[in-house]
């Protein structure tokens, strides 16, 4: 997923989201809660959207941009290695490194569920 593709509005994402929301069972239900709590922090910030989804065909993929000040937490976290590497192996924005999940498993949604909460933390 490029990053230009990424929602460029708040209103946008959380259009988008409703629309996805009402598609969707409950699981996702709590992950699109958990997103529109981020935009609505987020959204007292005039930089663009720190996460962002792609919906391809039989998949949804989500991804999350943490700031360096987040990777002691990311890697002190319970968060599965395969995770946590591949934050570390990033490659760096702006001192910011991306995680892409795509959802395949009722284990992914809890590592989402586990990245919203690293990000409100902060």
């Amino acid at each position: 997923m490029k990053l230009r593709k990424i929602l460029s509005t708040h209103k946008e994402l959380e259009r988008k989201i409703l629309e996805l929301e009402s598609k969707y069972d409950n699981q996702f239900k709590l992950i699109f809660e958990a997103i529109k709590e981020l935009i609505q922090q987020e959204g007292l910030n005039k930089n663009r959207p720190r996460i962002g989804y792609k919906i391809g065909k039989g998949t949804f993929r989500i991804a999350f941009w943490f700031s360096d000040k987040f990777e002691p937490i990311i890697l002190e976290s319970d968060l599965p290695e395969n995770i946590k590497d591949e934050y570390k192996n990033a490659k760096r924005f702006n001192k910011s490194r991306c995680i892409y999940i795509d959802i395949l498993d009722s284990n992914d949604f809890n590592n989402i569920k586990k990245l919203i909460d690293i990000k409100l933390e902060k």
